[in-house]
């Protein structure tokens, strides 16, 4: 406590009454702290939303197909949807062959008409690619084979992250393929598969 000599002048300090917020024009309480949070946190979600909405919306994104021009292994860009995995999307893309321009500008593929990709999956940083029995319709070569898995092979791991792909047939990973029965039943790199 402290004394007050007589000296000293006696000063009066009026403390101001502190204003009420938390009440509204109706006198109801709002503006709480867990509601301001509340608030709060559905902005930050809603601006994540629309930052993740804004990325996910860039025209630019293209995934790699991998044809035979001039007998040689060459990519086309193709525009994806950003709704699948760029693997499934590419796996697709490549089985339906070239389009129209493509062919026009001399593009071809090994790869027999109505083959599809039954299942596509990734593990890790190996590319799983089920394809159909429409496959047992390649009659090429052993070197015609090998062309044909290089463009598989060459367009999953263009995919970023894929290092390496299993094929599979009808759901078995060991088969063979073309009028020499080249045999598959390994993982395949890009290294397996150049000429």
């Amino acid at each position: 406590m402290k004394i007050q000599r007589p000296w000293e002048p006696r000063i009066n300090f009026a403390v101001p009454k502190t204003v009420d917020y938390s009440t509204n024009i109706c006198g109801t309480e709002t503006f709480s702290l867990r509601f301001r949070i509340f608030i709060w946190s559905l902005v930050i979600n809603y601006c994540s939303l629309v930052i993740f909405l804004s990325g996910c919306s860039v025209p630019n994104k293209v995934v790699d197909i991998y044809f035979y021009k001039n007998a040689e292994l060459a990519s086309v860009e193709r525009e994806r949807p950003t709704v699948e995995l760029p693997l499934v999307i590419a796996i697709d893309q490549l089985m339906a062959g070239p389009n129209e321009q493509e062919s026009a500008r001399g593009f071809t593929t090994e790869i027999p008409q109505g083959t599809r990709a039954r299942n596509v999956d990734i593990e890790g940083d190996t590319a799983i690619i089920d394809l159909n029995s429409r496959l047992h319709d390649f009659t090429g070569n052993v070197v015609d084979a090998k062309r044909l898995v290089a463009q598989i092979v060459h367009t999953a791991t263009s995919v970023r992250g894929i290092k390496q792909v299993i094929l599979k047939l009808q759901g078995s990973d060991q088969f063979t393929i073309g009028s020499e029965n080249y045999l598959i039943d390994h993982p395949l790199t890009i290294d397996d598969v150049k000429n």
